[in-house]
């Protein structure tokens, strides 16, 4: 039960984290005078971040002394003295330092959205040091670039669709989704061969059946992504990705497995 409720933190982590790099990353690519309502979704999203990441302390310390997990006690261990617990520190400074820099963003963003923006970045570096990369320093790089580049892809579609952008903001996105999506199959790639050595092991061990489930979803978002941008450039101005809403549901799915697959132990 506790485990289940850690990887629910983990989803809004993930969730929160890819929404304000999407944010982040719409407010700068994409210009226009609905761009400052970006940053109030970015605000919105860091907030997620800081509330999954009380709840995950919470969990951790249940999961680590049982019934006295919520005690001062247990909550000080895992938080102040432990080597989780640093990592832990990390995420919380950094997703404070972005929260607030996000909401001094929305009425002073030329002073503040750079300084956000740098903030949220360093946030996603953060991530990786608390998953299966942590003791790994290269691979924890791989899994920082990684998580930037699913911000920049579905984090910005989904602040797009929200923000309901003209048809002339979507050429150009197509161009950032592409980036993204090579990014992701190189470092995704990279991840896979760390952490499950042999092919078998993708059907043998439970990690490795998430991460075919994780790569089956990929696939059917890089899909949608490939009708959008066919459909985008076969039809008059005006229409926005008409998978859009699906490619952003089924990354939501994603987020859901990804969240299992980093509580899971890799073979």
């Amino acid at each position: 039960m506790t485990e289940s409720f850690e990887t629910l933190t983990k989803i809004g982590l993930y969730a929160g984290l890819l929404l304000a790099l999407g944010g982040s990353a719409a407010s700068w690519l994409f210009p226009s005078p609905r761009a400052q309502r970006d940053w109030r979704v970015v605000s919105a999203a860091l907030l997620v971040v800081l509330v999954s990441l009380v709840l995950r302390l919470l969990a951790h310390s249940v999961a680590t002394f049982g019934d006295d997990g919520l005690s001062a006690e247990s909550l000080d261990t895992v938080a102040l003295r432990s080597r989780w617990g640093g990592g832990w520190r990390l995420q919380g400074y950094a997703a404070t330092i972005a929260a607030a820099l996000s909401f001094l963003a929305w009425s002073r963003p030329r002073l503040f959205a750079t300084l956000a923006t740098v903030a949220v970045c360093l946030l996603a570096a953060t991530f990786p040091r608390l998953g299966h990369s942590a003791a790994l320093p290269a691979t924890s790089v791989i899994a920082a670039v990684h998580l930037l580049a699913a911000g920049g892809w579905v984090g910005t579609l989904a602040v797009l669709l929200m923000r309901g952008a003209p048809s002339v903001d979507w050429p150009r996105f197509s161009l950032v989704a592409a980036s993204g999506v090579a990014t992701l199959v190189i470092t995704g790639l990279l991840l896979a061969t760390s952490f499950v050595p042999t092919v078998s092991d993708l059907v043998s061990a439970a990690y490795g059946r998430l991460l075919l489930v994780k790569l089956l979803l990929f696939g059917a978002i890089g899909l949608c992504g490939a009708l959008n941008w066919r459909r985008l450039h076969a039809r008059e101005p005006g229409a926005q990705p008409p998978l859009g809403r699906v490619e952003v549901a089924l990354a939501a799915l994603l987020i859901v497995v990804t969240a299992f697959l980093t509580e899971t132990a890799h073979p």
